[in-house]
């Protein structure tokens, strides 16, 4: 909606505005609100800047009657630093950024009620890069100081602001049905069974907690891993799409994605109807269950999601009746294949008793048919050994002469060669026996001279060299015991009593046999013993002296 700053004036005439001949008549002279600006009149004396920020403003004045509704761009924001803390920003054109007017909110308490109000719509009102359509309810006033006009804000249109919200969500819609992302989560496949669970939501909240012990009490292994991130305010969508993108790279670490929060007004779900955390959960690798706690509307994560709950708690209990169905189904087909393996193996039960009688017959038949074959071909092979033992008798037979006579002709042979040999040998051995003879007397009479000489020379000189040095190294030892045996028998002799009892000294002892070494030990009156060298002298303690010997 597009408010004209500056209507076209009525088509009906006034009089024209009269010169004014000095500055104080300016003030009193203006013009009526049906007179259009160009039947102003050329006159003779000039107009002050007073006079004509008068005609202006009496020209808007109309306009400055009752609230309007803009629907505009809000655009580089400022809040002044003063006492007052007035706010001014720019609001533009949505479709054309050259039409702008400035627009100011003057009260301190109104900016902060303003900025309320559009964080509560997920805007940033106070950021100056940032950028975003509203719907405002505005007054058109003049800033007489500087000859201009202004729009007043009173705050965002609540409605204005939800019907926006209501066609960007339909554009988003659009824009993911062009893209071909409203079905793609639902298209991921499921991981059966789905155990390893992230919870992408508020940390330590309702919804969370809910979840969280629905998963833990139902008795299956669920492995569940939470994401903090914000859901309402300005940072939750770049927190979402954040969740996201980490689950695009750890996607093999988790079966499912549960996106929940613990529920709300409208206005608190605004972060799930923007298109980046959309497309974000449309193009999540794993499936995405949503549990937003909006039972009025579904989001637009609701409807490109793979399955979209109303609350975190029946997000959980959708995934827990899913492994409870996959557990069912497991536990059917185990009963099914149970009965059917039983149903068989009663079959062949039957089939192999009824067919027992004829394997009887059959294995009976066939070991009286193998012991008729084997009595057969155990006489065949008695019968051949023995005609194989006949013939081999008459070959030796036949062979046992020759080989005989053969045998006697080795023989013979080899007993006249061993005598030949014999005759050989004694006729060469006294000649032999002669030469080794004389040999050995040589050595015999060579050998003690050889002997003398080479062994027991040195031997003799080595054994006389060992008893001087045994001789030595005992006197040695033998004079070393002495002088320790001096130094003991010296050490003894000055740690003798009668030593001590030739210098003077002696030892007391108390009543009771103990020694008394300090004057401490005893007191006066007590009873002492003194021994001496020769005796004891028994005493009595009447006083002590203490000496100090440093």
């Amino acid at each position: 909606m597009t408010l004209p700053l500056f209507p076209d004036p009525p088509i009906a005439v006034s009089e024209p505005i009269q010169a004014v001949p000095d500055r104080s008549q300016v003030g009193t002279n203006k013009l009526t609100d049906s007179s259009p600006l160009h039947t102003i009149p050329t006159t003779t004396t000039p107009l002050s800047i007073r006079a004509v920020a008068e005609l202006i403003h009496e020209r808007l004045r109309p306009l400055a009657t009752g609230r309007h509704l803009v629907h505009a761009q809000w655009i580089r924001p400022g809040i002044n630093t003063g006492a007052r803390g007035f706010l001014s920003v720019t609001l533009a054109d949505t479709q054309d950024n050259s039409a702008s007017i400035e627009g100011f909110i003057w009260e301190r308490a109104d900016v902060q009620a303003l900025l309320q109000q559009g964080l509560a719509f997920g805007c940033d009102l106070s950021d100056r890069e940032g950028r975003c359509e509203v719907m405002l309810e505005v007054t058109i006033d003049f800033w007489a100081k500087k000859t201009k006009p202004y729009l007043r804000i009173h705050g965002l249109n609540h409605v204005g602001m939800k019907g926006l919200r209501q066609q960007q969500r339909e554009l988003t819609l659009r824009r993911l049905e062009h893209e071909g992302l409203l079905t793609r989560n639902q298209t991921v496949p499921w991981r059966r069974p789905a155990l390893r669970v992230l919870c992408i939501g508020k940390k330590d909240s309702d919804g969370c907690r809910d979840a969280i012990t629905i998963l833990g009490r139902s008795g299956f292994r669920f492995q569940w891993t939470i994401h903090n991130v914000a859901v309402q305010g300005v940072a939750a969508v770049p927190t979402l799409v954040q969740a996201f993108s980490e689950v695009v790279k750890r996607k093999a670490e988790y079966d499912v994605v549960l996106l929940i929060r613990g529920g709300g007004s409208e206005l608190d779900l605004l972060a799930f109807d923007e298109y980046a955390v959309a497309h974000a959960v449309a193009c999540c690798p794993l499936p995405v269950l949503t549990g937003l706690g909006h039972t009025a509307d579904h989001s637009v994560c609701d409807v490109v999601s793979a399955k979209a709950l109303e609350t975190p708690t029946a997000a959980a209990r959708f995934l827990v009746d899913r492994v409870q169905s996959i557990h069912e189904q497991l536990r059917l087909s185990r009963d099914r294949v149970r009965a059917a393996a039983l149903d068989k193996l009663h079959r062949y039960r039957l089939r192999l008793l009824d067919q027992r009688p004829g394997f009887v017959r059959q294995a009976l038949s066939l070991v009286h048919t193998h012991q008729h074959r084997r009595a057969a071909n155990w006489y065949a092979v008695s019968q051949s050994l023995q005609g194989c033992l006949h013939r081999h008798r008459r070959l030796l037979q036949h062979c046992h002469q020759p080989v005989r006579l053969h045998a006697r002709r080795v023989v013979q042979a080899h007993r006249t060669s061993l005598s030949e040999q014999f005759r050989t040998v004694m006729s060469g051995c006294p000649a032999l026996i002669a030469s080794h003879r004389v040999q050995l007397l040589v050595w015999r009479q060579a050998l003690p001279l050889a002997a003398l000489t080479t062994l027991v020379g040195p031997a003799r000189l080595n054994l006389g060299e060992l008893r001087q040095r045994v001789h030595h190294v005992s006197c040695d030892k033998v004079r070393r015991a002495q002088g320790r045996l001096h130094r003991l028998h010296a050490h003894i002799q000055a740690a003798s009593p009668e030593r001590y009892y030739a210098l003077g000294l002696s030892y007391v002892t108390r009543s009771d046999g103990s020694v008394v070494r300090r004057c401490g030990d005893v007191t006066a009156g007590d009873n002492i013993e003194i021994y001496l060298s020769d005796g004891s002298v028994p005493a009595t303690v009447t006083r002590k002296e203490t000496h100090d010997h440093r």
